[in-house]
């Protein structure tokens, strides 16, 4: 399980580049998240709304963020 700490961090960085996260913490509901995530309607719209953006040769600031976020990590 992924401490919840490091999610929040992810997150905190992604808005950081202007990412568009969505970001939801359900008391009580530990690793069993999915759940009520998938029963969430707005969820699966904004899931399926979301494409991959093309980038022009190189890598997004949002992935070259994630990449140096793993390495830290690790």
């Amino acid at each position: 399980m992924v401490p919840v700490c490091r999610s929040r961090n992810m997150v905190a960085a992604l808005w950081q580049c202007d990412g568009n996260v969505r970001y939801k913490e359900y008391p009580g509901v530990d690793h069993n998240c999915w759940t009520p995530t998938y029963a969430d309607k707005d969820v699966l719209k904004w899931f399926f709304a979301q494409s991959k953006l093309e980038s022009a040769g190189g890598p997004s600031e949002a992935q070259l963020l994630h990449t140096q976020l793993l390495t830290f990590n690790s």
